[in-house]
């Protein structure tokens, strides 16, 4: 409601991707966190919520934070600062502010930036498998803060 967005949580396969070695992850503006399929778990939802309640802490504030049923979101996890609200099954396209405005921008954007991309190299490509292989992860990071900068708050 503030229009406050906290930093993207990114998630890959590798704990340190070969992509990092000449990269200051800290300077990425992004979470980095792996996962063996590169899935959002309870665990690293649940990590990310205590850090933002910590944040939110020193804040001295206290916030809602509506979340739909997503098999990821801890049902039962306990926070000082934030509330936790969950939305009724089957209505998060509906209800969900993130999927309103936040998600739809964020996706439009980022997926121009990966369709600029796939027209550069389609001609290059002998396959479409090598044409997803040839989307460097760094760069996928790129355009997901590129992305998330034009992001309105709704």
């Amino acid at each position: 409601m503030l229009g406050d967005l906290e930093t993207p949580v990114v998630i890959g396969e590798a704990k340190k991707p070969r992509f990092f070695k000449n990269t200051d992850v800290r300077k990425l503006s992004v979470s980095w966190k792996s996962y063996k399929k590169a899935w959002m778990t309870t665990d690293i939802m649940s990590n990310w919520l205590v850090e933002l309640d910590n944040k939110i802490k020193k804040q001295k504030r206290k916030s809602i934070l509506i979340m739909d049923n997503g098999t990821s979101h801890p049902d039962d996890l306990k926070l000082k600062n934030i509330n936790l609200v969950f939305l009724p099954p089957n209505t998060t396209s509906k209800l969900q502010p993130l999927d309103q405005v936040i998600n739809r921008s964020f996706k439009v954007g980022y997926r121009k930036l990966l369709l600029r991309h796939v027209l550069s190299q389609i001609s290059s490509c002998k396959s479409s498998e090598e044409l997803a292989k040839s989307v460097p992860v760094l760069e996928a990071i790129y355009w997901t803060l590129s992305a998330f900068k034009k992001v309105e708050p709704g």
